[in-house]
């Protein structure tokens, strides 16, 4: 698998649509370079708008998969965290939290996260750890698999040990 940040340390672009409320980006900037030392720098955007291409009226929801490749295209060499408080779905799932794609980015919708900020933090933890090449886990790991909000109240807003040594090595294995 090639790695296009082989020489450098990671950099990330989170985009946040500006109805986002319950974030603070300055604490999610500390909560993003706490959980992930490996970042060598984190810019933030707060004016994202959601494409209206990407909205599927049928179903009264964004397609995630529109919105991740509309995204990715405006990356800058970066990976990409995309927060926005629209609903979204996946092919034939009613719903997701978000995407993650391994050595690209996510995208995470805070519509069904109750207004709740650990309930963010976790979703951010799990699908960014599908970013940096994490696979689930057992619960209650952040990477535990979550089908629907109570699955998310069970998860921890961290790694465990045998996630945190793969994260280790994977971000090793990027300088």
């Amino acid at each position: 698998m090639e790695l296009i940040w082989r020489y450098s340390r990671i950099k990330l672009y989170i985009l946040v649509e500006s109805r986002v409320s319950e974030l603070n980006l300055p604490d999610l900037e500390v909560f993003m370079s706490k959980n992930f030392t490996f970042l060598k720098d984190v810019i933030l955007d707060q004016n994202f708008d959601v494409p209206k291409e990407c909205w599927i009226a049928s179903r009264n929801q964004y397609n995630v998969e529109c919105l991740f490749d509309y995204v990715v295209k405006k990356r800058f060499n970066r990976i990409v965290l995309t927060i926005i408080s629209e609903d979204i779905y996946l092919r034939d799932l009613n719903y997701v939290f978000g995407i993650g794609v391994p050595n690209a980015g996510s995208v995470i919708s805070t519509f069904r996260l109750e207004n709740n900020i650990e309930n963010l933090h976790k979703v951010i933890l799990h699908e960014i750890g599908h970013v940096f090449g994490l696979t689930h886990c057992q619960s209650p790991c952040s990477m535990a698999p979550s089908n629907n909000i109570y699955d998310v109240h069970q998860m921890q807003a961290s790694y465990c040990l045998t996630c945190k040594l793969k994260l280790n090595k994977w971000s090793i294995s990027q300088v």
